[in-house]
């Protein structure tokens, strides 16, 4: 399993920085899904309350520099369809739903680019744009 250091601030209690560490799967290029378990418990982890409170004051890490990100809250369809990706991935996060009687938020984290990339990437379109 793939496992990502993910920094996010305290709620309004404490405000302070926390780092947790969480299994971590692919979504496309420059996200990824984070499954918010505690292990099959029926109360999320702290971090979930934390990333849910401040869904634009998160950064993961893994193998390099943090990355910026902005957490999604999955509904629907689209939970459905990435938890069958995840439990395909990893067959032991369907016994974590099966076991708890609240349903684990699965959280989408892609990538914030920022000021600088955005210009950067904008430049690179316009340059390589036909006239």
């Amino acid at each position: 399993m793939a496992w990502i250091c993910c920094t996010d601030y305290g709620r309004a209690r404490s405000g302070q920085k926390r780092l947790s560490t969480v299994a971590r799967f692919p979504h496309g290029e420059d996200a990824w899904l984070v499954v918010a378990s505690a292990g099959g418990s029926a109360h999320h982890p702290a971090c979930y309350h934390n990333i849910a409170a401040h869904p634009d004051q998160v950064w993961i890490e893994f193998g390099g520099p943090q990355l910026r990100v902005t957490a999604t809250q999955l509904d629907g369809a689209e939970r459905a369809q990435a938890l069958q990706r995840i439990t395909k991935l990893q067959p032991r996060c369907a016994g974590y739903e099966q076991r708890s009687t609240a349903l684990s938020p699965v959280i989408l984290l892609p990538r914030r680019l920022s000021l600088e990339t955005s210009a950067a990437t904008f430049t690179r379109i316009a340059l390589a744009s036909p006239r």
